[in-house]
């Protein structure tokens, strides 16, 4: 198992030139063993919340990878969702 830390997980989905080439193998050998530690996800959603991190962008590049990867996109688990109005 491999633990991202915040920067590789916005590098990897937005920024991926950042990343060098032994991450980027790293990643995609180890792409169903990745970890994401809470914290990070905190982090993530303080940028989006100071607008440091456009959240259309986020989403779209997560759709993208999630569907590379063949992992749930964010519409795809309707059993916990709820409609935020």
């Amino acid at each position: 198992m491999i633990l991202l830390d915040t920067c590789t997980i916005l590098w990897d989905a937005l920024e991926a030139d950042k990343l060098t080439t032994e991450a980027k193998q790293v990643i995609e050998r180890s792409a169903n063993e990745l970890i994401i530690c809470d914290s990070s996800l905190w982090e993530i959603a303080m940028l989006i919340r100071k607008r440091r991190l456009a959240v259309d962008d986020t989403i779209r590049i997560y759709e993208a990878g999630a569907s590379s990867l063949g992992l749930p996109g964010v519409g795809d688990n309707t059993k916990n969702s709820r409609t935020v109005r």
